[in-house]
């Protein structure tokens, strides 16, 4: 393989070769014809074009070195710029070319691993989201059969509801008839009760009345003896008058047993009227019985009819709470069949979740295959990473990234490495005569990832509702507007290099440690990494 390359060689450098050949010749004629000035004077312009072949033919071989190191991928490889000549600028780009592609597979590399990193968290993260759908799909299953049940149920408690409450408005019409003879019972006890006051009264007007014959009887029976003395003295007087007196002894004897009839007649009445006074007096007592008795029914009753009333109020109550939970029982079932429809459209949600989940982990293996795929690529080039990592190389940047930099975000930090990376990267385009092509380009990649930041975070505020966004939002548009305006005095061919890097120096240090670090500790305590 290398003999067949130094063939190649020999034969590409033939061009050189034979317009030498071409002068030895005439010294060779030269010497022989002894013509001796000519041929010093020739031979100082063979060595003087000899050398500088010599130096032009090694400068084509480091170039060859330098183009067959890039053909083999090796990007690390540097020419020697000091001896290159004529090729200085030639050598300076191949340099520069080398240098640049190697920053960008660097930074190629570094987004790949980041890209690695994302894809196995959305793995890892989707394969934890497939379980929990996988058990929300069970749970929602048994909530979709227990909801069924519950909708069953709620249907029975809706129909016995409905029966309880025509249950009531029997019970509260029973109740008020109830309330009505109640109000009858109590009119009539105390009609009832009166009479036996009326009654009471009667009797003892009578018993008063007994006694005041009593006395009246009493004054006939003392009537009686004095007119039986009398006729006992008269009887006594006509015997003595002898027969001058004998009619009037007859008459005397008639008075004196009419006397006694009287008498006897009295004590009979007395009797009759004792027995009536005695059973007067037991009247009164059985009716001062039942005046009690009448008094206590009619309390009592009137004690049941407030209760009946009392009873009738909590029926009318029952009534209303039974049509009201008719109604609810009604509304409920008909939410329940509502809620038992959405529990159907979960499932039929936890289904399709379960299958974007296993396309989201299908997605995130493609995307871990892809980065693979572009870290295999990369491989095949070489890079110096010590050398772009050294001291020496980060003491030559213009923005250094710091710890002060660090608002505790990873990927927030990464995207400000990125855009730290830019700056210095058009920071040192713009000091090494790169052409205006180049320095748009790099400027035009600023502005796009500059835009594509600050989307990210104006998604984070609105995901997790930070309440500053509005204000946030202004400064980014600000921010923005006036990269914008340096892009375009670019286009324009301005020499903004100064005033620009100073801009971007300052924008991107105050944006992060003043502005950023504004939203970080609402961000994290939210649950945002």
């Amino acid at each position: 393989m290398d003999s067949n390359k130094s063939g190649k060689d020999s034969m590409g450098y033939n061009s050189i070769f034979a317009p030498l050949l071409l002068l030895i010749y005439p010294l060779y004629c030269l010497v022989a014809t002894g013509h001796f000035v000519a041929i010093l004077c020739l031979s100082a312009l063979a060595g003087i074009l000899i050398f500088n072949i010599n130096k032009l033919i090694r400068n084509l071989r480091q170039l060859e070195r330098a183009a067959h190191h890039l053909g083999e991928g090796d990007l690390s490889y540097q020419l020697e710029e000091k001896d290159a000549g004529i090729f200085i600028k030639v050598v300076h780009s191949i340099n520069r070319m080398g240098e640049d592609v190697s920053r960008t597979i660097l930074s190629l590399s570094d987004t790949c691993e980041g890209m690695k990193k994302v894809a196995s968290d959305i793995k890892v993260i989707s394969e934890q989201a497939k379980q929990g759908v996988l058990e929300q799909e069970h749970q929602t299953e048994l909530a979709a059969s227990a909801m069924t049940q519950m909708v069953s149920s709620v249907q029975a408690v809706s129909q016995n509801a409905v029966s309880a409450a025509k249950a009531a408005d029997i019970a509260q019409s029973s109740a008020k008839h109830g309330d009505q003879i109640m109000n009858g019972i109590v009119t009539k006890i105390g009609a009832m009760s009166a009479q036996i006051h009326d009654t009471r009264t009667v009797i003892e007007h009578l018993a008063a009345d007994s006694n005041n014959i009593s006395s009246i009887i009493e004054t006939i029976s003392q009537v009686a003896e004095q007119t039986n003395l009398l006729a006992l003295n008269a009887a006594i007087e006509s015997a003595r008058a002898g027969e001058h007196g004998r009619g009037f002894a007859v008459v005397a004897d008639e008075v004196r047993n009419l006397a006694k009839r009287t008498s006897e007649a009295t004590v009979e009445i007395q009797q009759q009227i004792a027995a009536l006074q005695k059973g007067a007096q037991h009247g009164v007592e059985v009716m001062l019985k039942n005046v009690v008795i009448a008094d206590e029914t009619a309390e009592m009753v009137n004690q049941a009819h407030s209760a009946l009333g009392q009873i009738v109020t909590q029926v009318e109550t029952i009534t209303d709470m039974s049509h009201q939970i008719a109604t609810a029982s009604g509304q409920q079932h008909t939410v329940a069949e509502e809620i038992n429809k959405n529990i159907n459209v979960m499932a039929e949600l936890a289904l399709s979740n379960a299958s974007h989940t296993n396309n989201t982990n299908l997605s995130s293996l493609k995307v871990y295959n892809m980065s693979q795929e572009i870290g295999s690529l990369l491989h095949r080039f070489h890079v110096n990473a010590a050398f772009f990592n050294s001291t020496q190389a980060q003491n030559k940047l213009f923005v250094k990234w710091g710890p002060e930099l660090d608002i505790g975000m990873p990927e927030i930090n990464r995207q400000h490495q990125r855009l730290v990376s830019l700056i210095n990267e058009l920071h040192r385009t713009l000091n090494e005569d790169y052409g205006l092509e180049a320095i748009k380009r790099i400027v035009q990649g600023l502005v796009d990832y500059t835009a594509n930041h600050f989307a990210y975070e104006e998604e984070l505020f609105a995901r997790f509702g930070y309440p500053q966004t509005d204000s946030h939002k202004e400064k980014h548009g600000k921010l923005v507007g006036q990269v914008l305006d340096f892009q375009k005095r670019v286009v324009k061919g301005e020499d903004v290099a100064d005033e620009l890097m100073t801009f971007l120096k300052a924008w991107l240090v105050n944006h992060i440690q003043k502005s950023d670090k504004e939203y970080t500790a609402f961000l994290l305590s939210h649950g945002a990494e």
